[in-house]
């Protein structure tokens, strides 16, 4: 939002609270009682949440009608005397402003999981940017990322983008879009935030007013989501984002922001992010000069998405960018040169803006661009690349103020073409050393941005899980995940403090490998690291189950769980059920199953298949599910007599 536009958010603000302040028309008073009523019924905006296993609204869904189940959640909402508002049918949620007496009358629905408030999202841009030279964007060739070549889509989520456009592309051609609800046209313009946003990333290379960091007329889908005041809901970006998925979007920019989290936004950001959609958003424009570290604005805060703050053009951090542990990566956010709805800017169909609103889009469209040079990479892989490849501004290694670094184009395409997707010459993650339980491993050490791995197997029934990091000198930061090596960007558990002295307490012990990172964020030595739990009670030869809920993972991901068996057993069953998407099921006696090596894989379309093994011998048996195609919402049970 520009200086002018905000002098004239004040001034209005200013004429309401005037008008407000008037002498009452007595004339025109109302009762005393009827005034008092009408307070206690004011509305607000929730999200309200069904259970995913409610008969009454998930009958319809088990049978693959999630639009006949979301109908039926909209009539319960309604009878309660809720007005809805969105539909999230990923979700199985309903956005919808009732009072506050019928939203606790609903809350006691026995399908209602939870309801929260519906939080506001704003966009971010100040004042009324340039940086396609400081992202190496004119490095390196874009005609791979047009549309003509089949390069990656990118989805914006806006104010919409005024078309036609001298120097944008084309109508329901390279650009599509879609209207939130009363929003109007995604071609109409709802104030020059979105344009300009959408300028930053594919202005066209065509002799006219700008270019911006893909020139070469992208796929693009534009989602309208913000209201004529310049603002929308949580809900509103949940459904935004899943339409961004249903079009085929592969990166998501959302130059936007709030200070409130919400339960169902953070489960939305983490599923697309499982199905391997990248997404980007700005860091937000709250910073003080006067702190070391400022509040957390989401969405850029989830972790499943990539923060963005804003620098100057001598690649100095702006004022206003927060700073937090959640920034992951800067990009040019000052002074920002872009499109304008035509005839608007200051300099006819072209502006500047300032803000990490700026910042984001260059991210999403080096984003895009590396990933149409690398097409066979993941999301996953292009974030750690642009990560790995960040020009080190501020702080050695990664810090709350730049992340990373500023994002780098051409070094990011050069780095992914000499060591492959996985960073490392397309050789596989590195090796694990292996944690004994309740054994302390010492003297660690590694230089800044090195980093070592450690595994811990964790048997079904254990508890009391924890890592524990101590000792030495310099500044290592834990990392621990379930089933997978975490990166800097994924992760179950990070503390994330100054120092060795960090703690990892799992609350919700999983059977299987837990993966242990040690990274330096500055270099360390003499550092000690245990990893223990409390071993489970001596099943006596009897037979036994262990389970998972709720499971997801990317296409081609593996995730490993195991069981140990004792002696006598004569029947080993493994069923897996339930969730989206397709995984398959693979069951091994002794190691983990791979894609030729195991001992039961049914290897079905969908997500219902059993393994059923008679007489298994006692010891370690591994249940593992690799992704076929990305999935979501899978149950496993394993039961064993």
């Amino acid at each position: 939002m520009n200086k002018l536009s905000i002098l004239t958010l004040s001034a209005l603000a200013v004429s309401i609270s005037a008008a407000v302040a008037q002498p009452p028309d007595h004339s025109k008073a109302q009762p005393l009682q009827a005034v008092q009523q009408a307070d206690s019924v004011q509305s607000q905006r929730y999200i309200i949440k069904f259970k995913e296993n409610s008969k009454a609204v998930n009958k319809a869904n088990s049978r693959g009608r999630s639009e006949l189940a979301l109908a039926h959640a909209r009539s319960m909402v309604e009878k309660a005397g809720g007005k809805v508002k969105v539909s999230m049918r990923h979700n199985l949620a309903i956005a919808a402003e009732m009072s506050e007496k019928d939203k606790k009358r609903f809350e006691k629905n026995p399908n209602v999981e939870y309801i929260e408030v519906d939080q506001k999202r704003r966009f971010m841009a100040q004042t009324v940017p340039y940086g396609i030279g400081m992202v190496q964007a004119d490095q390196v060739d874009d005609s791979v990322a047009s549309a003509a070549s089949g390069g990656k889509k990118i989805c914006v989520i806006d104010s919409g983008l005024d078309l036609p456009h001298e120097d944008m592309g084309t109508r329901f051609d390279t650009i599509n879009g879609t209207n939130d609800s009363g929003t109007g046209n995604w071609y109409d313009q709802g104030g020059p935030h979105g344009t300009h946003v959408a300028g930053t990333i594919a202005a066209l290379n065509n002799g006219l007013g700008v270019r911006g960091v893909i020139g070469s007329n992208p796929n693009m889908h534009i989602v309208k989501v913000f209201n004529s005041s310049g603002w929308g809901y949580s809900s509103s970006l949940v459904a935004a984002i899943e339409t961004c998925a249903d079009n085929g979007s592969d990166v998501v920019n959302m130059s936007l922001g709030g200070g409130g989290s919400s339960q169902t936004e953070a489960n939305a950001m983490d599923n697309l992010f499982n199905q391997g959609v990248l997404l980007i958003a700005a860091a937000g424009n709250d910073g003080s000069a006067y702190s070391s570290t400022d509040a957390l604005s989401y969405p850029a805060s989830y972790n499943a998405v990539m923060s963005v703050a804003a620098l100057d053009s001598s690649k100095s951090l702006a004022s206003f960018s927060q700073k937090n542990s959640q920034v992951e990566i800067a990009a040019p956010g000052v002074d920002v040169l872009s499109t304008y709805p035509e005839g608007t800017g200051s300099q006819g169909n072209y502006g500047t803006m300032s803000g990490t609103s700026m910042a984001s889009p260059h991210v999403a469209g080096v984003a895009a661009l590396v990933w149409s040079h690398h097409p066979s990479c993941s999301a996953l892989q292009i974030r750690d690349a642009l990560n790995a490849t960040a020009e080190d501004l501020g702080s050695a290694g990664r810090d709350v103020r730049f992340g990373y670094g500023l994002v780098q184009t051409k070094d990011a395409v050069d780095y992914i073409t000499a060591n492959g997707c996985a960073g490392g010459g397309g050789q596989e993650p590195p090796a694990d050393n292996e944690l004994s339980n309740g054994a302390t491993v010492s003297n660690l050490a590694a230089s800044t941005g090195d980093a070592l791995y450690y595994t811990l197997d964790v048997p079904a029934g254990a508890t009391d899980l924890s890592f524990t990091m101590n000792g030495g000198s310099g500044d290592a930061d834990l990392y621990v995940r379930f089933g997978s090596q975490p990166t800097t960007s994924t992760y179950d558990c990070r503390p994330y403090l100054g120092g060795n002295t960090e703690t990892c307490t799992i609350s919700n012990v999983q059977a299987g490998t837990y993966h242990v990172m040690v990274r330096a964020y500055s270099s360390f030595s003499g550092v000690n690291l245990t990893g223990s739990f409390t071993e489970p009670t001596s099943g006596g030869g009897e037979g036994g189950s262990a389970s998972a809920t709720d499971l997801s993972g990317a296409t081609g991901s593996w995730t490993h769980y195991y069981v140990d068996l004792p002696a006598g057993m004569t029947t080993l069953n493994v069923t897996m059920s339930g969730g989206t998407g397709d995984a398959d099921l693979y069951v091994r006696q002794g190691s983990q199953p791979t894609e030729s090596s195991y001992d039961c894989r049914p290897y079905r379309s969908g997500n219902n298949e059993t393994c059923a093994i008679d007489n298994p011998g006692s010891g370690r048996w591994y249940v593992s599910l690799q992704g076929y195609q990305a999935y979501s919402g899978v149950d496993l049970l394993v039961e064993w007599q």
